[in-house]
């Protein structure tokens, strides 16, 4: 019998998820004595490099931690030092438990027991919130007729009708909202903080210990992080209280696990409809770029997945997602169009990722 689980997660001292690495230029007495053209490029790339946390951690991420802890609480897998497999004569119950597939953008998914995950929110008593549209105080006016490749096309702006939505140098909405129309600003829960870090760089002779600079992020301490996972078996998973690790640079938290169903967020921020059609994505998502034709206008900002492959080598993959918040304005007609473009990335929805608010002027739908 499938069974959902509110899981929520408290940092504990503060966390650093992923990011792209920043690089800056190498100073050239560093590497001035490297014969090597290949060598002294390596570490000149490398040098000094600015590493910046996410403040969410991406689906994928959760998913991986989800199905080791599945693993540990069902007792199949095998430590050693800092090393973890599953034995043998445990393959057939941990595939049956988390399946036996890496998560990727393109094949089927085999997860076993896990049926969905759900994005992740923040919560803080009682209440969960998720991310405002970008739109948030404003209002898409038309102001006439432009032209794109020399064709015209109708202009439109957005116009602030309401400013306790945005700081001094915001120009879109950051707040995170909950039913009951309450909001948290994202500077105010989420703290910044830089340390200074050393590595040692190795290539084939040559091995030269480089500092570098990590951002982390520090969460306050009455809110936490949530998401729903549904199992499709209900004695892999019970109420639970207990420390993983998520993320990198060793960031703990405290995991609970108690049996509860999932939020109607359709129904809970149906309040944010307005007499203009709009989609809004609650979290990060893969779309096709054909959707931006079926919209007037798209207000959205760009994240980075990346997914290691191990076949035919080892490399990492860059997918370019559509942040959460992010708002479609479908054209008149379009708006069945624009809801199958999110809901086709299945692998995404699957796991979190392609989450959406249906504000359009028909009946609401969960999503």
């Amino acid at each position: 019998m499938s069974q959902t689980y509110k899981i929520t997660l408290k940092p504990i001292g503060a966390f650093y998820f992923g990011g792209e690495e920043s690089f800056s230029s190498a100073p050239l007495d560093a590497v001035e004595n490297m014969t090597q053209e290949s060598t002294k490029k390596y570490f000149q790339k490398r040098q000094g490099y600015f590493a910046k946390s996410e403040m969410f951690p991406q689906q994928t991420q959760l998913l991986g931690m989800l199905r080791k802890e599945l693993l540990r609480i069902n007792k199949k897998l095998y430590y050693f030092k800092n090393f973890v497999s599953v034995p043998k004569k445990f393959k057939d119950k941990a595939t049956q438990i988390v399946g036996n597939s890496r998560w990727t953008t393109d094949d089927a998914l085999a997860l076993g027991s896990l049926e969905e995950l759900s994005p992740l929110y923040v919560g803080k008593e009682d209440k969960l919130y998720i991310s405002a549209p970008f739109d948030r105080g404003l209002r898409l006016e038309e102001t006439g007729t432009g032209y794109i490749n020399g064709r015209p096309s109708k202009a439109y702006a957005f116009k602030k009708c309401d400013d306790k939505y945005f700081g001094a140098k915001d120009y879109l909405c950051s707040d995170l909202i909950a039913k009951d129309k309450s909001k948290l600003k994202i500077d105010d829960i989420f703290t910044a903080f830089t340390q200074t870090q050393t590595q040692t760089l190795s290539y084939k002779d040559n091995n030269d210990e480089q500092l570098f600079k990590v951002k982390k992020y520090r969460l306050d301490e009455a809110c936490h992080f949530i998401c729903y996972l549904t199992l499709e078996n209900d004695a892999y998973l019970d109420m639970l209280k207990t420390t993983i690790e998520l993320g990198g640079e060793r960031s703990r938290f405290m995991m609970q696990v108690i049996k509860e169903g999932k939020p109607d967020i359709q129904s809970d921020f149906a309040y944010l409809k307005t007499d203009q059609s709009r989609v809004v994505l609650t979290s990060d998502a893969l779309v096709e770029a054909k959707i931006f034709k079926e919209c007037k206008v798209t207000l959205s900002q760009k994240k980075v997945l990346r997914t290691f492959q191990r076949r035919p080598f080892n490399k990492s993959r860059k997918t370019i997602l559509l942040a959460r918040g992010t708002v479609f304005y479908p054209h008149e007609g379009k708006e069945q169009e624009v809801k199958g473009l999110i809901e086709k990335a299945t692998n995404f929805r699957t796991i979190g990722y392609n989450g959406y608010l249906d504000l359009t002027q028909g009946e609401n739908n969960v999503h």
